[in-house]
């Protein structure tokens, strides 16, 4: 049967309604209906989020990390200031190395000793010349701490000298102590103790009280005994034990707000 064009023109159009109307049934028509329902989810959100004050345009957003940055860089200005301040070893920002050899920590033991023993000396004032350190280097033992230790103990032997002890009786480095936001964190600060036991008058010990809260010679406080029963004939002669800490800061302020990515930045001042 040979369809007219009338009829073929008939039929086109009913084959192309069929299309449309399955297109919309089965493809557009549910897309319609998941853009709505999207909507809805969105508005009922935002309605949500906007009651309890949580709902913020992108400008006051870019604000608020902006400020937050801002905050950041102030707060890590503010622990180098800090560390600068409380620091018990000059020049700790530039003072970088990590490794310290037998060879190096021999030397500045040897350098230490010879000078605070002249220093000694000249104002005849006995000094313990060891000042609690040994000679002998084993495998074992950590020469970066060993050279922390050794500055920590000169800095406290040079104080007490500075502030004409009547007699240092026994200066020994302890322990060094770590500090960490976590007990698996990396330390953001190492204490470094010494014990020194000193015969001086209560002068003395004032004395060491204003220099130990000065600019220069910031200690962390650990222990302090005085004997009640005066030294010999001199009634005016204490027996003075006590723990002092020099601090040394292994993070930057930088990477202080970043702590637990990172590894502590080791610093040797010598």
């Amino acid at each position: 049967m040979k369809l007219t064009e009338r009829q073929q023109l008939l039929a086109i159009i009913v084959g192309a309604l069929i299309a449309l109307f399955v297109l919309w049934h089965f493809l557009l028509a549910p897309q319609y209906r998941q853009r709505d329902q999207l909507e809805r989810e969105i508005q009922e959100i935002a309605r949500s989020l906007r009651a309890r004050n949580m709902l913020h345009q992108e400008g006051p957003l870019q604000n608020q990390l902006l400020e937050h940055e801002r905050r950041v860089r102030q707060l890590s200005e503010q622990w180098e200031q800090t560390a600068d301040r409380l620091a018990g070893f000059p020049d700790h920002h530039n003072l970088t190395r990590e490794d310290v050899g037998r060879i190096d920590y021999k030397a500045a033991l040897f350098a230490v000793r010879e000078r605070l023993r002249a220093k000694a000396n000249e104002i005849d004032i006995p000094l313990p010349e060891a000042l609690g350190m040994a000679d002998v280097v084993t495998t074992e033992e950590d020469t970066r701490t060993l050279m922390l230790q050794l500055r920590a103990a000169e800095r406290l032997a040079d104080l007490a000298l500075d502030l004409r002890i009547v007699e240092i009786q026994h200066i020994e480095p302890l322990a060094p102590i770590h500090h960490a936001i976590r007990e698996d964190g990396a330390p953001y600060l190492e204490e470094y103790p010494v014990r020194m036991v000193f015969h001086g008058t209560m002068r003395n010990i004032h004395s060491l009280f204003q220099a130990i809260l000065s600019r220069d010679n910031v200690f962390g406080f650990r222990n302090f005994r005085i004997d009640r029963k005066p030294i010999a004939e001199q009634t005016d002669i204490l027996a003075i034990d006590l723990v002092l800490s020099s601090l040394f800061f292994t993070q930057d302020g930088d990477q202080f707000t970043e702590i637990e990515e990172h590894q502590p930045l080791q610093r040797i001042p010598w």
